[in-house]
């Protein structure tokens, strides 16, 4: 995987005129200086994307691609653990129903006391 970078102002300017000004997520709500701006990667790190954010987008933009990312990522892991034959407990076994230990069940299935 690679190490994360960060961009420059120079770098983030440029990405900025290349997309017109405009979100990267598609929606082509302009992006004004005053917004708050996150700087993603179109591909994730996670999937092997580069390590400097390569678009601007908007924050709510951002945070619903984010979303869909985590997703992808989860995916792509339980994938590549599969294929390596990696096997991975989800969660604790469910418990059994507790039984009076006072009371045991014959053969013929009538219950007596111990």
């Amino acid at each position: 995987m690679n190490k994360r970078q960060y961009l420059t102002p120079t770098e983030k300017l440029a990405i900025l005129v290349k997309q017109d000004w405009r979100c990267s997520c598609g929606c082509g709500r302009p992006i004004w200086p005053v917004h708050r701006i996150e700087w993603e990667h179109t591909l994730p790190i996670g999937l092997g994307g580069p390590s400097k954010p390569d678009a601007a987008m908007l924050y709510l933009c951002h945070k619903i691609k984010t979303k869909g990312d985590k997703r992808r990522i989860a995916k792509a892991k339980r994938m590549r653990n599969k294929f390596l034959g990696i096997v991975t407990r989800k969660k604790k076994p469910i418990p059994s129903r507790p039984f009076s230990t006072c009371l045991r069940k014959k053969m013929n299935g009538e219950v007596v006391a111990r």
